[in-house]
């Protein structure tokens, strides 16, 4: 298993003013909020305990004397001004305390130009912000008032040119609908002066298309050459490329059209500039941001315009806060501030101790948990650990030979692996219509798209806007991260308790990560640095020595040929490989020591939440009286069970993998490989005697339903429906990965160029569009179910790490982790199609 991590400095008590304790709440990171967020995650910061003091964003003198008061760990803000006195002074606060911990800051939104960064760096307090977040958000009310109609009656030249100041997240979306509205575009930013073919890797990495875009030498090109005038860059007083004081009154001497549209801090114009371009009165100018940034402009101005209609200082020239007012974009910088206090609170539990056992607790309410794969046994063992009475119900039948009946668990080959990156978010850039193309094509799609349900098709077009969202993708990777980084934790101690019932189970204690090509290599390093506590890379050699069967293989694209490109290499990581079917029959038959029922064919036909207590009734119509009930079960079943209920149950999809059980051709350590799609990344495990090898990869959408061997089931049925199109494309997946293992160990071809596969099968990987697990007690159960599904394929890790959040959801107290994986997330699709 991996090394254990540095302990932090100790946790003080969590979410509170200073002075404030409770016995029943666990440890954790106080939070203030020193901003406005929406109603809903204020409810839930109120449950995490946290202040909530949004008054101190428009009154920035308070901030150090409510840093003195909370002493929080985290300090959540908006636009407000952040001092190095404040700073200063938290630091004052907390030294008369024995808690060490340091402060991390979290900017709801990009810019940090109001945050005293040298401070925080001298303090050693973190500052983070949750760039690109707002960004789809903002250019949609850029490129709206931007590329309106010109105000004057009857003027309607060619399209006009649009300039663009800036080339980042908002800006280039304004870029992309100015072109497909048929304007020509001109942009400068200091990246795309750079030199030759900068454009073109610009135009590349944002999807743009070439032809109607154009780079500038330097603003005064623009300026001479747009009739439209965007500015999106951030506000900054140093270096190479300062931005304030940008447009100055002698450069917009040189703007010949008609309207600017700005969303910077105000002062990327000078104060000249902006008395002129308020006095040249035919030209219309838009100037967003925060109310407090916009109040110096009013002072500036002050006498010029009407003080009873302050958004508008004249007509055509307008200030004004909303841009980042939508209720969409609220939503998104909520989530991102969520998930970014996730991550924290996950960094936070890797450093607590695995909870003792508590004494049973006879009398206390039944809890049945849904469900007998590695999530729902882990967790059946978190909380009978607690002390609580559970009863563990899977819907497979106890011989697991007939695999077509078996849950994700069991229905995959008998190996899985345990890293720190494992099933990170799915839809990134790369994956942009990969759910629209067949696996032949490098998709996904294994249903026709007219076949999917109004639910199936939200999850699909949630999924595919995640892919243009890098900000919220980013966030949910160090959240999944830190996620796996917590299951590794818990599952070192829990093979340490028990070596003699599990230990059988490891296969080798440090996994490698096979880069087909250079770049990739290059970009693993960096990612697996920054994820693990050890790596260590491998050239190419020394993956030969390793993996001799490897090595005609190594030097391939990412499809896997090796006749594509040359180089890659590998990168060791922290984590194992486990036999996963072993795993989970030893979890069982522990359980079953301590006298926890493990209920084989077990299906559940319904759950019925009467207030105190759920009934959950079986296939055969028998009843199981429980006081809690905790869903392991995600795609068709969780529908099936909970969509009539709960808006959000269509939000964990199944996507259908394959695995492979082959000859081992001599390799004697687990690997995974990173290809292309619809493989993904190939996890390569002997098995204990080394005679076989299991392989596993792929991803092909099923949606709401599920695949038994050649049917298609849906979700509000048990009977095939078009299951004949389906096989075919499930037969493209499997044949994907036969060929890519044929190519990468050549070894495995026999004298007729075929493989010889002993055995085939399918599983559904419970996924979420993006990419973080639903942990969650829906109100609109009573709070009485909790859902824990959605691993993307990374159950096996983040099985204990999910137990523990479970474990403190039924006893009241959630931390951050859990608030940022509700079901009803910004971004996720809901009941009935709605996003």
């Amino acid at each position: 298993m991996p090394r254990s991590l540095d302990p932090s400095a100790p946790l003080a008590a969590r979410g509170r003013p200073a002075g404030s304790t409770t016995d029943a709440a666990p440890a954790g990171r106080r939070t203030l909020i020193a901003t406005a967020v929406t109603a809903r995650v204020a409810g839930l910061a109120i449950r995490a305990g946290a202040v909530l003091l949004p008054e101190l964003a428009g009154r920035p003198a308070d901030l150090p004397a409510a840093l003195t008061e909370h002493r929080p760990h985290t300090l959540v803000v908006g636009a407000n001004h952040v001092p190095g006195d404040a700073l200063h002074r938290w630091a004052q606060a907390m030294r008369r305390t024995p808690d060490r911990r340091a402060l991390a800051v979290i900017r709801r939104g990009t810019s940090l130009a109001e945050i005293d960064t040298d401070a925080a760096a001298e303090l050693g307090v973190t500052v983070r912000n949750t760039p690109e977040v707002n960004a789809r958000h903002v250019a949609r009310f850029m490129a709206d008032e931007l590329l309106a109609p010109r105000r004057a009656a009857g003027h309607r030249p060619r399209p006009p040119t649009v300039g663009l100041i800036g080339s980042g997240d908002i800006n280039s979306r304004v870029a992309r609908e100015a072109v497909a509205r048929g304007h020509d575009v001109i942009v400068y930013s200091p990246s795309l002066a750079a030199g030759a073919g900068a454009l073109d890797r610009w135009l590349a990495a944002r999807r743009l298309p070439a032809g109607r875009i154009r780079a500038a030498r330097d603003v005064e090109s623009v300026l001479d050459a747009a009739d439209l005038l965007g500015l999106a860059v951030p506000l900054t007083t140093g270096g190479e490329h300062p931005t304030a004081g940008l447009i100055g009154a002698e450069r917009l001497k040189r703007f010949g059209g008609h309207r600017i549209v700005s969303v910077c801090e105000p002062d990327v114009f000078t104060g000249q500039a902006l008395t002129a371009a308020f006095d040249q009165l035919d030209l219309e100018v838009v100037l967003d941001n925060a109310p407090r940034l916009l109040d110096p402009v009013r002072a500036l101005l002050a006498g010029r315009y009407d003080p009873d209609d302050p958004p508008r200082v004249r007509p055509g020239f307008t200030l004004v806060s909303a841009a980042m007012r939508a209720p969409e974009c609220a939503a998104d910088l909520d989530q991102a501030v969520l998930t970014a206090l996730a991550r924290l609170d996950l960094d936070d539990r890797r450093e607590l101790p695995r909870p003792p056992a508590g004494p049973s607790r006879a009398e206390a309410e039944a809890v049945v948990v849904v469900g007998g794969g590695i999530v729902g046994l882990t967790v059946a063992l978190r909380l009978h650990e607690a002390g609580r009475r559970v009863v563990v119900l899977d819907a497979a039948p106890a011989d697991r030979r007939r695999v077509d009946e078996q849950g994700t668990t069991f229905a995959g080959t008998n190996g899985r692996h345990l890293s720190t990156t494992e099933t990170l978010p799915h839809a990134d850039a790369t994956r942009a219509g990969v759910l629209a193309r067949t696996p032949t094509d490098g998709g996904w799609r294994l249903r026709p798209p007219e076949s999917l349900s109004a639910p199936e098709a939200a999850w699909a077009e949630a999924f595919e806007q995640f892919t243009d969202r890098p900000g919220m993708r980013a966030l949910a990777t160090e959240a999944v991260i830190a996620l796996n980084r917590l299951g590794l934790r818990r599952w070192e101690e829990i093979f340490q308790d028990r070596p003699d019932d599990l230990g059988a189970c490891l296969r080798g204690n440090r996994l490698a990560r096979v880069y087909l090509d250079d770049a990739g290599l290059a970009a693993g390093r960096t990612l697996q640095t920054r994820a693990n506590d050890d790596t260590t890379d491998l050239d190419a050699a020394a993956v030969r020595r390793h993996w001799p069967a490897l090595a005609a293989g190594l030097g391939a694209g990412p499809d896997c040929r090796s006749d594509r490109r040359s180089g890659g290499g590998a990168v060791e990581v922290d984590g194992c490989a486990v036999a996963v079917h072993d795993l989970a029959g030893a979890l069982a038959d522990l359980l079953r020591g301590r006298g926890v029922p493990v209920v084989a064919s077990a299906a559940v036909r319904g759950l019925r939440p009467t207030g105190a207590a759920v009934e959950v009734e079986l296939g055969d119509g028998t009843v199981v009286p429980a006081g809690r009930v905790v869903l392991t079960v995600g795609g068709r079943d969780l529908y099936r069970l909970l969509g009539g209920r709960w808006p959000d149950a269509g939000c964990v999809a199944n996507v259908l993998g394959v695995s492979l059980t082959l000859p081992n051709p001599g390799v004697a350590r687990p690997l995974k490989i990173h290809a292309g799609d619809p493989l993904g990344v190939i996890n390569v495990t002997p098995a204990a005697d080394q005679s076989v090898i299991h392989v596993s990869g792929g991803f092909g959408y099923l949606g709401l339903a599920s695949w038994r061997g050649a049917r298609l089931i849906p979700a509000d049925s048990d009977t095939e429906a078009g299951g004949g199109g389906v096989a075919g494309a499930v037969e493209e997946l499997v044949t994907a990965l036969t060929v890519a293992i044929g190519d990468l160990f050549p070894a495995l071809r026999g004298p007729d160029g075929r493989l010889d596969v002993r055995e085939v099968r399918t599983c559904e990987r419970p996924m979420t569009a993006d990419g973080l697990p639903v942990v969650d007690a829906p109100a609109e159960l009573g709070g009485r179910i909790v859902v824990a599904a959605g691993t993307n394929a990374g159950g096996a890790v983040q099985a204990p790490a999910l137990a523990d959040l479970v474990a403190d959801l039924l006893d009241g107290h959630p931390w951050w982790a859990q608030l940022a994986m509700a079901g009803d997330r910004t971004g996720l699709p809901v009941g009935g199609g709605r996003l």
